[in-house]
């Protein structure tokens, strides 16, 4: 949680927020923060009885991973094709970055794959919303990496205002440019929607707007191509993009599309509607 949203629910409830991190794979809790009515920093707080956790520095970014272990943990995922992804050694790598904080609490600082990496820079998207949401006229914001051909990756936010307010995308950069000294990290866009997409347990769905934001740039990119009735990301990863024309393109158009995306490292899928799809 970031410490801007734990604070204003102290303010508003009067009692302090204690946190616990809680995954199926540890069937269950894995970390509390005490329930003694001490107001302590956000964080997940200390390891849950017979949990033992340990932090995994990550050579590519410099950031630590957390990973668990215990007799709660789970041997696998059961698929069709079996048992898959059981934990090497009895250690499970979660996927969260993670931090020990001077009192011995655990802290997540986010997520491995969310990592923004803008040449050879590993931004941290919860660095850049928790100071965006200091903004007043903030409510939510996420921040993804948006592709680009010369650093890799660009860091743009996604922010949701608040109602009637007089802020606009130069007034949130100014902002972030006083509180984030590092102008790598600064985001390239603030792009402002009436809601963040979420998941079905309410956390945000990042992976839409990572979908979103490919979407926007290879739009941006084939702005002047005529033909194209519909440019979509339905892919998970972001990874890939479908290009969908009023009719089936010629092979010259077809590969200066290829080419004019190709720097981006996204696959194209064309689809006509009186044609079969082509990769």
């Amino acid at each position: 949680m970031a410490p801007e949203l734990a604070e204003r629910l102290e303010r508003i409830v009067g009692l302090p927020i204690s946190q616990a991190l809680g995954m199926t794979e540890l069937s269950g809790a894995g970390a509390s923060q005490p329930l003694d009515g001490i107001v302590r920093p956000p964080a997940v707080g200390y390891p849950a009885p017979l949990v033992e956790t340990k932090l995994v520095p990550l050579f590519q970014s410099g950031q630590t991973e957390l990973h668990v272990r215990g007799p709660m943990l789970f041997r696998g995922y059961r698929t069709l094709d079996g048992l898959i992804g059981s934990p090497g050694e009895g250690w499970y790598a979660s996927g969260d970055l993670g931090e020990i904080l001077s009192d011995g609490q655990l802290r997540l600082v986010g997520r491995a794959k969310d990592v923004i990496i803008r040449s050879g820079h590993n931004i941290d998207p919860l660095a850049i919303e928790d100071v965006i949401c200091r903004h007043p006229a903030i409510v939510m914001a996420a921040a993804v990496g948006m592709p680009d051909a010369f650093a890799g990756e660009l860091p743009i936010v996604y922010a949701v205002r608040k109602a009637n307010p007089a802020v606009d995308e130069e007034a949130i950069a100014d902002f972030v440019a006083q509180h984030i000294d590092e102008p790598t990290a600064r985001p390239k866009r603030i792009i402002f929607l009436e809601a963040l997409p979420l998941t079905q347990v309410g956390k945000v769905a990042r992976y839409r707007l990572r979908q979103a934001a490919v979407t926007l740039r290879v739009s941006e990119i084939l702005s002047g191509i005529s033909g194209i009735t519909e440019i979509r990301c339905d892919d998970v990863a972001a990874r890939r993009v479908t290009i969908e024309w009023t009719v089936d393109p010629s092979d010259e158009v077809r590969a200066a599309v290829d080419t004019a995306v190709s720097p981006l490292g996204i696959a194209l899928l064309h689809c006509a509607k009186n044609a079969s799809t082509r990769n």
